[in-house]
């Protein structure tokens, strides 16, 4: 190992790690929503404080980067997955949210199968970004990408196909008894269609 004058800052292997426990922990409140919509109120809470938990330990990453002079790897590689990271759990918040805010009761079985897969992508990341302490040695990531591409197309079929299904959804078809002017149903009935997995005829009561 070089002898270096000014050390390299390793907390941010520490931080990322957090924050990708924090994915993980987002995405099994994300599974249960989906299996479990009564409750859905609740796990939306929890999603909540795990996406403020996660927000901080971001804003942590993006100050100290601003305040490190030598980084372990580049600098805007850095910036770009705590941004990608923090994405995902504010995704997850933002899909319990809408459960809650259109009333949704009812979910179709393809709503918990992609929130599955999501929980698989999330943990194969936790798995992953320890190895970035070794990101010298270039085939730690080419072993992993093998082992993950060797399940990813039976995930990737399911997905396509429980997409498929939710988009057949007729887009206006959840808001035509509201009676409101043209162009609000419009833009409500886009914000609907995207998060409505439930099949219901009407998503406001």
């Amino acid at each position: 190992m070089g002898w270096r004058l000014i050390p390299r800052d390793e907390s941010f292997y520490d931080m990322f790690e957090q924050l990708s426990g924090g994915l993980v922990n987002g995405a099994g409140v994300l599974v249960e929503a989906t299996a479990d919509i009564e409750k859905v109120a609740v796990d939306a809470k929890r999603l909540e404080r795990l996406e403020h938990e996660g927000d901080q330990i971001t804003h942590e990453i993006i100050a100290r980067l601003n305040r490190t002079f030598i980084t372990p790897i580049d600098r805007e590689d850095l910036h770009r997955l705590a941004s990608a990271l923090d994405d995902v759990l504010d995704l997850m918040e933002a899909a319990t949210e809408r459960f809650v805010l259109y009333r949704i009761n009812t979910l179709r079985p393809e709503a918990n199968r992609i929130a599955r897969t999501i929980q698989q992508q999330v943990q194969e990341i936790q798995r992953m970004l320890p190895k970035l302490r070794q990101l010298r040695h270039e085939h730690i990531a080419e072993q992993h990408n093998a082992e993950t591409e060797a399940v990813g197309p039976e995930q990737a079929i399911g997905k396509s196909e429980a997409l498929v299904r939710i988009h057949r959804i007729p887009r206006c078809k959840q808001l035509r008894r509201i009676g409101q002017p043209d162009h609000a149903r419009s833009q409500q009935c886009d914000l609907a269609h995207r998060v409505d997995v439930s099949g219901r005829d009407e998503v406001l009561e």
